[in-house]
């Protein structure tokens, strides 16, 4: 289906006649709700997976849907360091999982601590910033409840001193895999739903928005689904399974791709070719849609809690995803590409005051943090990488040239403008893609000499400057009881 006629189906006429119920309160609160590893199959974008994410679909129904939403960065640490603080990867230096940010970033101001200062009272529940240990500093919350683990026999270590080392049950791994690989799993786990890490997160998430705040609220709520492993009760599984569906891909696609698009290819293709040569890619991509119906479910359930309890009519919701997800797409699974499928994300915000509407020009996950203050009416924030998109909300049908920058590692970049899509590799490789009618990215016209002034025009979006990495986990030394970090370099020999 052309990616421009999905409206259809969420309800035009509808969206078209809505209007604002009243005027903006004076401090609204904040409803921050995060997936991790969550591609553009909610059902907003994805025609095929719209039975998995009927309450996605239904905050998109009353909100504003952003239809070209892009990371900062294709992975979890740095994309989510980048929207937090609004600060860019190549600004940052924080372009990688091993990159903690606070020592990296010691002036960062992150949202919840800007809300803070603004007389917020900011909570967060499960995997908000990255979820090993050193990520979510305390000092950035009045409230913060960490994520409990469904794999805790996969965690223990130094990234977990908090978790118990305990050796894997005899049931894994559950899609028969043999032996487990780090992470690569599937299943239902013998227990109950109320047990599972992200219904306990949510729990608390309720109970939260059940009560009478004192101050006016920054609650984010962060799941761990759908990244592996894709771990959910057996119900959702029926329910992925009741439509097949697996993306299309071509063995060819990586024929036209320079030296380092193929090797990133390659960096995710072994998770990808076992579960093939197994029989099971079906299963596999079975088992991430079902981790997405559980995810929706659970949004579903913190939405019905806002919209029982008594802060329904003042909270803003902003739901949104780290990174997308390549589910077989250029013969691999996993994040890490500059390809859209791992860059291309949900994004919705949502408020009674707020038309609905669609927005189709590209936007960035960097956006949301001026966006928000914006909204909140706050003071405008120390500088920021991303744009307010105020103008966009108050009018979502205006078009404009804007282009949208992701990185993933130094000197890895992709371009988008919404209908095109532009990709410099660190060694001056090339890709260019003319989504309108390749939206799988299967024919590379970088080499076309016809699209050299294209080229040209999107590679201006390019950094002109790009910040050294900043020091790897191993530099430092970390101290939890603290959450202080000191200097390898600096310590006594």
């Amino acid at each position: 289906m052309n990616r421009r006629t999905w409206l259809g189906l969420m309800g035009t006429a509808a969206i078209a006649a809505a209007a604002p119920s009243r005027p903006s309160p004076p401090r609204p609160n904040v409803l921050m709700l995060i997936a991790d590893d969550l591609n553009t199959w909610t059902g907003l974008q994805h025609e095929e997976s719209r039975g998995l994410s009927p309450e996605v679909i239904r905050l998109g129904e009353r909100g504003l849907v952003f239809q070209n939403a892009f990371c900062a960065s294709p992975l979890c640490n740095p994309s989510r360091t980048a929207t937090l603080t609004g600060v860019a990867p190549w600004r940052s230096g924080v372009y990688d999982n091993a990159h903690w940010w606070r020592p990296a970033m010691p002036d960062a101001i992150t949202m919840p601590a800007y809300w803070r200062r603004h007389g917020y009272r900011a909570a967060g529940v499960g995997k908000v910033f990255h979820h090993t240990a050193g990520f979510n500093p305390p000092s950035e919350w009045d409230e913060f409840h960490t994520f409990r683990f469904d794999d805790p026999w996969d965690r223990p270590g130094g990234s977990y001193p908090e978790i118990p080392a305990t050796p894997a049950p005899p049931y894994v791994p559950l899609n028969g895999l043999s032996p487990l690989k780090h992470e690569f799993d599937w299943g239902s786990l013998p227990k109950p739903e109320h047990e599972y890490g992200d219904s306990r997160s949510v729990a608390w998430a309720e109970d939260y928005l059940s009560r009478e705040q004192s101050q006016p609220f920054f609650l984010a709520l962060g799941l761990f689904r759908p990244h592996l492993p894709w771990y959910s009760p057996p119900e959702y599984f029926r329910m992925a399974a009741a439509a097949k569906y697996l993306p299309p891909a071509a063995v060819e696609d990586l024929d036209d791709l320079p030296a380092e698009g193929r090797r990133m290819a390659a960096a995710g293709a072994s998770d990808f070719e076992r579960s093939r040569d197994a029989g099971k890619l079906q299963d596999a991509v079975d088992a991430y849609r079902a981790s997405i119906r559980y995810a929706d479910a659970l949004f579903g359930r913190v939405l019905a809690a806002l919209e029982s309890g008594p802060h329904a009519e003042d909270t803003i919701v902003v739901l949104w995803s780290d990174n997308g997800f390549h589910l077989g797409e250029k013969q691999r699974f996993h994040k890490s590409t500059l390809w859209e499928r791992a860059c291309r994300v949900p994004l919705v915000v949502a408020a009674p005051w707020l038309k609905p509407g669609i927005v189709d020009c590209p936007v960035s996950l960097l956006d949301l943090y001026p966006t928000l203050t914006t909204l909140c009416g706050l003071p405008k924030p120390p500088a920021m990488d991303g744009q307010d998109l105020g103008p966009l909300i108050a009018n979502p049908k205006q078009r404009t040239r804007r282009l949208v920058l992701t990185g993933f590692r130094p000197g890895n970049y992709a371009v988008s403008d919404g209908t095109w899509r532009y990709l410099r590799y660190h060694d001056g490789g090339e890709e260019l893609y003319r989504l309108t009618d390749d939206s799988n990215e299967w024919n590379n016209l970088a080499s076309d000499p016809r699209y050299r002034g294209r080229i040209r025009a999107m590679a201006r979006a390019l950094p002109r400057h790009e910040a050294q990495p900043a020091p790897d986990k191993s530099a430092y030394r970390f101290h939890p009881a603290t959450y202080q970090w000191q200097r390898t370099d600096a310590l006594p020999e």
